[in-house]
């Protein structure tokens, strides 16, 4: 480095030690000039493995936590932290190449780099201003469509923040005050064309941000935009590929072990320095650069985003030891409008199922291959665009590719397979053709950095056109493999290309495949020299005989059924499908409901028009209705809560909740004999009412009153196999929201017994107190005032458990719990009775209460050991996949800018979407 760029990190040294107390002597790091590069981190001697390279004090980052406190007008939320730091930046610009006169982080802002004419983007919006030079026009004109869009995509952003900092300025012009640049600090207006040339090309506040962020937690939510930052010193790093030195680590990452740490408004920024480790198996030796990687990106990402790409060997991408990407979405979309009009319905279909956009082929691992994504839409595609208009075939065919895109099947046709395979071919042609004619030529004259960013948009295209040629090899080695992997997963989107096979050891085993629904673990690998990823691995999967032939034989999977769709079509249709167990199931509980709803309506019209139901004995028999409606409906809408969020824990406690109503039910044939029948003797001569003999009123409901808990315990038995054959397909359910990791999918299982709990719990209470209301307790008595008193109250507490859990609001959580424990004490009502004073007014109820009181009792406490068990849980990572359940479905943008990375974190500094792409550590 030149003297003045030493002067300038020495002096950024002696603020980091003077004002955030930094120990700079131990640095082993010092910048040097890296040719072509700019500066770089070199080692100034040996560093052994694992040790600190440097610790950056908290105060010293530059990031939401420590700059909104900067500003005490600018309101919680006004600005992102992407707006705020560049904001600041702006309002602090050194004058040309001076020093930033900056009292907090002046010493650091001087030493960011302040040239970004090089950088694709400004390019991109000085032709917009109409200010481009022709060096960037030739530039722009040349570099691949794909780059082109990812540049669109982040020059969106770019406006969007601008607006935001400068709307923001112009509406609040005291904050000029606080700038240390004279023309701003006396300005009575704003002159938005000059503020936006320091913004973009005079200055790096939009640069700064967008290119030197790291990513740093400061907010608890792990995908808040605002988690980031500017970093002293690691600015000077450059980006590696292969070998990186310098490994970013922070404690407050480790969430739950040192306490919530995340700040939130104006709190003090959090108290964790950001340290920063060299390799953990070498020594870099005296005078190595230490690179960092920025993150597993693409040279498209990192030209539009960083100003750079990734160089790579003549044999790189053959070779499979440079990861090559190249993004397709205009061929496909191009493919789609050609459809005509059908091209609505693939549309539709793409972004209604997410697999709009991100359709990328890709050089490694080897052999080259498309993603899964283009897989999927090409086989859509194929499917369709023989039609011109929506009819039930192309509704047969969307049902073939959801089938096979799901998992059930595992293809459309074997004519479908040849279609995309050949539109993927001619898509590589297209590519390989459009690269082989592109002309960038080395720029004679203009800025030293116009000949380095040609180099980069050569590598650009050469890389599209050797990743083109790759793929192209691996589709004529792919259609010589004819082994298929003969899998139904009743999964809803399991990631597995559809050529993989079995092992040899296994496939000499099929025809003993296990039964339907087992979970096998299985070792998988695709055929040789396809063109899918080679590398093998182990997955949890049921494994489903195929079916066969009244021969015995088993079918061919490319046998053709009806409309070209093949074989594995039929395939799902003899498994007891996911949604048609769903189905009949929900159908089942309806009319099971409405069958013993009829038979206790019955008892209660025959028993009415004989007795004054108003007398305590026989107040049994509206409380039997009133209970099994209720009992009815709650079960209802409980198992279509269940088959909603695909929960087979509540499915499992329905299951004893319907044993729970064959005993009630047998009960009500005990208690109903008890209130009726006085005389057992006396026929229907004697005493029709009271009497028990033939003819009486009592032999006249009691077959009525045996139907109940026959029909309710066939349809348990006949429940009992529909939530069996449910179960794998709702363990997939729960493996698709909290992912692989045992320890998340045991604290979600938790979390979902607590909140089938309380549902539970509520059903129990509200029977109790309906049955105390009809049965016992006199209007004009203070315990029937208490009675409906508590209504309400254990309402709102079953309802703000259930938020404190979900939500994992602490407080809210710790008033549920103590009001559970308070709410034990309402079961005094058990003791009264079997009270000599009580005792007779609960006679004809005395076993239904106290059945219905010690359950309600138990499941409360259940609820309470629960509860605390998922207390101990807050805060461990589990909160969004509480926030959103399984039936939760990601929609994508179909816009054409942004689609590349639309399911991907999204990089850069973009305000609105995390920043996983930024310098990317895990």
């Amino acid at each position: 480095m030149d003297g003045l760029d030493t002067q300038r990190w020495e002096r950024l040294l002696v603020w980091l030690r003077d004002k955030h107390g930094m120990d700079t002597a131990a640095l082993r790091i010092e910048p040097r000039t890296v040719p072509g590069a700019g500066r770089g981190l070199f080692a100034t001697k040996d560093i052994p493995p694992s040790s600190i390279l440097f610790e950056i004090p908290s105060g010293a980052l530059m990031n939401a936590a420590t700059v909104l406190p900067l500003y005490p007008q600018i309101k919680e939320g006004q600005l992102s932290g992407t707006q705020l730091v560049s904001l600041h930046l702006l309002l602090h610009k050194p004058p040309g190449d001076a020093d930033s006169l900056d009292p907090t982080f002046g010493p650091y802002i001087t030493t960011l780099p302040r040239d970004f004419s090089s950088h694709p983007l400004t390019w991109l919006v000085n032709r917009q201003r109409k200010k481009e030079d022709a060096w960037s026009r030739y530039l722009l004109d040349h570099v691949p469509p794909s780059a082109w869009q990812a540049i669109s995509k982040l020059e969106k952003r770019f406006w969007k923040d601008w607006d935001a900092v400068a709307g923001f300025m112009g509406a609040n012009l005291a904050v000029l005050t606080q700038s240390t640049r004279p023309e701003l600090r006396h300005a009575r207006t704003i002159e938005r064309e000059a503020l936006l040339s320091d913004y973009l090309t005079e200055s790096h506040e939009f640069f700064a941000v967008n290119t030197r962020c790291i990513f740093y937690r400061i907010r608890q939510n792990r995908s808040d935009p605002d988690n980031f930052t500017l970093c002293p010193i690691l600015d000077f790093a450059n980006h590696g590929t292969e070998r990186t030195h310098i490994f970013p680590v922070v404690e407050s990452e480790i969430w739950g072990t040192a306490g919530q740490r995340a700040p939130a408004g104006r709190k003090k920024a959090k108290a964790d320095a950001f340290a920063f480790y060299g390799p953990s198996d070498i020594t870099v030796s005296q005078g190595r650069e230490l690179l960092l990687k920025y993150g597993a990106h693409s040279n498209r990402f990192l030209f539009s985003e960083y100003g750079f790409v990734t160089r790579f060997r003549p044999s790189d991408i053959s070779s499979g030891s440079f990861e090559g990407e190249v993004d397709v979405q205009e061929f496909v979309e191009e493919m789609i409008d050609k459809a005509g009009p059908i091209k609505t319905v693939i549309k539709f279909t793409l972004e209604d199922s997410g697999y709009w956009g991100d359709w990328t082929l890709h050089s490694a691992p080897r052999p080259a291959h498309p993603s899964w994504r283009l897989i999927t839409a090409l086989r859509l595609i194929c499917a369709l665009e023989r039609y011109s208009t929506p009819t039930f075939e192309t509704r047969t065919a969307i049902n073939a590719w959801t089938d096979v895109t799901n998992g059930v099947g595992h293809t459309i046709s074997s004519v479908n397979e040849r279609r995309w395979r050949q539109r993927l071919l001619e898509i590589c042609e297209a590519i390989r053709e459009r690269a082989q004619s592109s002309n960038i030529n080395k720029s004679q004259g203009g800025p030293s950095w116009v000949s380095w960013m040609a180099e980069n948009v050569r590598i650009l295209w050469r890389e599209e056109l050797e990743v083109a040629e790759a793929v192209i090899a691996s589709i004529g080695a792919d259609s010589a493999a004819s082994a298929r992997l003969r899998l139904l997963p009743p999964v809803s989107s399991l990631p597995l290309p559809p050529s993989f096979t079995l092992a040899t050891s296994l496939l000499s085993r099929w025809d003993h495949s296990p039964l339907p629904g087992r979970l096998v673990l299985l070792a998988l690998a695709p055929p040789t020299g396809s063109c899918f990823p080679s590398s093998s691995f182990l997955i949890r999967i049921p494994l489903w005989p195929l079916p066969r032939s009244r021969d015995g034989s088993t079918r061919s999977a490319e046998h053709q059924g009806p409309a070209g769709i093949s074989s594995d079509r039929a395939i799902s249709s003899v498994l007891p499908h996911v949604v048609k167990c769903g189905v009949v199931l929900k159908a089942g509980r309806a009319a099971e409901a409405i069958v013993v709803i009829v038979m206790v309506a019955i008892v209660f019209g025959k028993v009415a028009d004989h007795v004054d139901l108003v007398l305590s004995r026989y107040k049994t028999i509206p409380c039997y209705l009133a209970l099994f409606i209720l009992a009815e409906v709650f079960e209802v809408f409980m198992a279509y809560d269940a088959l909603r969020l695909r929960n087979i824990i509540q499915l499992v406690g329905i299951l004893l909740f319907h044993s729970a109503l064959i005993v009630m039910s047998a009960l009500q044939v005990h208690e109903a004999h008890s209130a009726i029948v006085h005389d057992p003797s006396a026929n229907w001569t004697t005493d029709y009412v009271n009497g028990g003999g033939p003819g009486t009123l009592w032999q006249g409901v009691f077959p009525f009153l045996i139907v109940s808990p026959v029909i309710i315990g066939v349809s348990w038995l006949v429940m009992i196999f529909f939530v069996r054959q449910l179960y794998h397909e709702f363990g997939w359910a729960i493996f698709h929201v909290v992912g692989a990791n045992p320890a998340a999918k045991t604290m979600y299982q938790f979390y979902q017994v607590m909140i089938c709990l309380l549902k539970f719990d509520f059903f129990a209470f509200v029977g109790v107190t309906m049955q105390l209301l009809i049965l016992v307790l006199a209007k004009n008595t203070a315990e029937f005032g208490l009675t409906i008193a508590a209504i309400p109250i254990v309402f709102v507490l079953l309802i703000g458990a259930g938020l404190a859990v979900q939500r994992e609001i602490k407080w809210l959580m710790s008033i549920s719990l103590v009001l559970m424990l308070a709410a034990e004490t309402y079961f005094y009502k058990l003791v009264r009775f079997y009270e000599p004073a009580s005792k007779e007014q609960y006679q004809t109820v005395r076993a239904t209460l106290t059945t219905f009181t010690i359950i309600a009792f138990l499941l409360l406490f259940a609820t309470f050991a629960i509860g605390l068990r998922c207390f101990a849980d807050f805060d461990k990572g589990l909160l969004k996949s509480k926030m959103h359940d399984i039936t939760f479905k990601r929609r994508y943008s179909s816009s054409t800018h942004g689609t590349a990375g639309a399911k991907k974190e999204d990089g850069g500094y973009g305000s609105g979407a995390p920043l996983g792409q930024r310098v990317s550590i895990e």
